[in-house]
């Protein structure tokens, strides 16, 4: 496992997140917005790279740990949070 790995898996972030349109019908978009969180601190992650897993949407959150993703079909989503260094 390389170092930059290894560093993230210490640092274990938290997602909050809230559907931007619920109740959406099948084949609709929507919004997911979110806060990064340092688990253990509940500090936000400033520059941590969230991505709806299995596709290329991707945000980076910024510095009070709040990003968007936009143009997010409807139905079930894992979300994974990144930061390096």
């Amino acid at each position: 496992m390389s170092t930059l790995l290894r560093r993230f898996s210490r640092t274990c972030l938290t997602l909050w997140l809230v559907v931007g349109r619920a109740g959406l019908a099948a084949g609709q978009v929507g919004t997911i917005v979110g806060t990064v969180r340092d688990s253990a601190r509940a500090e936000p992650v400033r520059d941590a790279l969230v991505v709806i897993v299995g596709t290329r949407k991707e945000a980076v959150s910024d510095r009070a740990g709040a990003f968007l993703i936009e143009r997010v079909g409807s139905g079930t989503h894992t979300l994974e949070a990144y930061k390096l260094g």
